[in-house]
């Protein structure tokens, strides 16, 4: 089966530069007629590109996207570009994807868009119900958490995430050591799973060193 790629670009100005309403141009009927036919087309693209210059009907689209999300069994990359929307209803339709293996690549791109904590946690929480097999997936969007918003996946006691050095990043291991989650300022990606990834217990490590030192040396 051959899949292709959908592009959908919609771009209302006047012709010296100047913004107008759609809806003094386009006909309810034609409107509809535009959106019924986007509701009823199969989601077997492998790509698909949205890109609302003007920011029509943010809502519409939104529910476009989501639905494309879900729906979307051989989709390997969707790039959204446009006014911000509520991204509660896209982070649901995320979520699901990232706690069960595709079999196939995902990587989701909202660059004019800011996920919340709680958007970040819905995906967090289905990643660690999942059986923690790698799989390439990824969620790019806005700058979407600021350094004191990322401390809070480190001291809520909800998770563990670890932080390299000066490093902008979170890596939270996944319970089964089969991959690990990278928590960054603008994404979140399913990475392969590496033993620095695991928060180091220092009291465990002064016990076996006191218990090697009382012995004769020998393991």
């Amino acid at each position: 089966m051959k899949f292709m790629t959908m592009l959908i670009v919609v771009s209302c100005g006047g012709r010296d530069g100047s913004d107008y309403d759609p809806l003094d141009i386009f006909p309810d009927n034609l409107v509809d007629l535009f959106w019924k036919t986007i509701e009823n087309t199969q989601k077997e693209f492998a790509a698909v590109y949205v890109y609302n210059i003007q920011g029509h009907n943010i809502d519409a689209f939104g529910e476009f996207i989501a639905d494309s999300i879900e729906r979307g069994t051989s989709l390997d990359l969707l790039s959204y570009s446009g006014l911000s929307f509520t991204m509660s209803r896209i982070c649901e339709a995320i979520a699901p994807l990232f706690g069960k293996t595709r079999g196939r690549p995902l990587k989701v791109s909202l660059p004019c868009d800011v996920l919340e904590a709680a958007d970040v946690e819905l995906i967090i929480d289905a990643w660690l119900q999942s059986d923690g097999t790698f799989e390439e997936k990824e969620v790019e969007c806005g700058e979407m958490l600021g350094p004191e918003e990322v401390e809070c996946f480190t001291v809520n006691g909800k998770y563990e995430a670890v932080t390299l050095g000066d490093s902008s990043c979170r890596y939270l291991a996944h319970p089964t050591k089969r991959s690990s989650l990278l928590i960054g300022y603008n994404e979140i990606r399913v990475v392969k799973f590496e033993p620095w990834h695991i928060r180091v217990d220092f009291q465990s490590i002064d016990s076996v060193i006191g218990k090697w030192r009382e012995g004769c040396g020998f393991y």
